[in-house]
């Protein structure tokens, strides 16, 4: 389970679009790595964009997701309306250090910014 820091941080990221209409649905966090790993898998194939949340997580681990979309976003049939790297608390921790084409890096460490994410929004509600 994540810490109570890191799981606002997520929350706050994927309720602020909800919050404007968008629908927004988390990835399976707890359970077996296969399930996680399958749910994660069909959820990337049918949604519209994505938000990756780093919190306290590895940068390893961070650049492993990043990998594993760049992945899947090879096997869909269309592209991510938008793709968010969500760099947010706790503040002291690595650097992601690193630019990934098609991902917006989105740095929220001292707390949710809503303003960040407008562009994010806009491309969502773009052509609906």
């Amino acid at each position: 389970m994540a810490e109570p820091l890191v799981e606002a941080a997520r929350k706050s990221a994927a309720l602020w679009p909800a919050a404007k209409g968008v629908d927004c649905i988390f990835a399976v966090d707890a359970g077996q790595p296969s399930a996680i790993r399958s749910d994660l898998e069909l959820k990337l194939q049918q949604c519209g964009a994505m938000i990756l949340v780093y919190g306290a997580a590895s940068v390893e681990w961070v650049k492993e997701q990043v990998r594993q979309i760049r992945k899947t976003v090879m096997k869909r049939k269309r592209a991510f309306k938008a793709i968010a790297l969500y760099d947010g608390p706790p503040d002291k921790k690595a650097n992601l250090d690193f630019s990934a084409l098609g991902i917006e890096l989105l740095n929220c460490r001292d707390g949710f910014e809503p303003n960040k994410m407008t562009w994010f929004l806009a491309s969502l509600l773009e052509g609906l």
